[in-house]
């Protein structure tokens, strides 16, 4: 679902950088009344797409920009990169044909930060595009087919082979 499938496009540009379309509805309804009218008539399965929409509730400053080939978030504790990272993970695997790379400091933090934290992969993913994480084969696979590779930067000599479109590196420094 994209950011204006339920017409808050407009809001968009009214956004400060540390603010998402979630925070700025909840501000400008005002009142419990006010949130009642905005969401009240929503369906079910509408309100379970919005739960699970994360352009919904990503900062601007957590989006990256819209056409580009590496985008660097450099920032501190509490800024939600891990977040942002399994956000744009998430949509590649929902856009891509293409084989995905995961790439962390040790296959550890690969595994308890990138796929099964709590800001990770398994953590954001909406119950019908889950993935299946299968640690024995390095690999997280979505139910449309799109799989990840998982790698670390303790056995660098492993990057190689697939061609792989997409790729998410954590912690670049390390």
């Amino acid at each position: 679902m994209r950011r204006d499938a339920f017409g808050f496009s407009g809001m968009l540009e009214k956004l400060s950088p540390d603010e998402s379309p979630a925070e700025y509805l909840v501000k400008h309804a005002g009142t419990r009344q006010g949130l009642a009218r905005l969401f009240g008539k929503l369906t079910q399965p509408e309100v379970e797409t919005l739960v699970h929409d994360l352009d919904f509730w990503a900062r601007r400053e957590q989006v990256p920009p819209a056409s580009f080939s590496t985008c660097f978030i450099m920032a501190g504790r509490g800024f939600g990169k891990t977040w942002s990272g399994a956000r744009w993970v998430i949509q590649k695997a929902r856009e891509a044909k293409t084989i995905g790379a995961l790439i962390g400091p040790t296959a550890a933090d690969v595994r308890d930060t990138m796929i099964r934290g709590s800001s990770g992969i398994l953590a954001l993913s909406p119950p019908w595009f889950m993935p299946v994480y299968e640690p024995s084969k390095r690999r997280v696979t979505w139910p449309n087919g799109v799989y990840a590779i998982c790698y670390s930067a303790d056995k660098p000599d492993r990057l190689r082979g697939p061609n792989c479109g997409w790729a998410w590196g954590d912690e670049p420094a390390s």
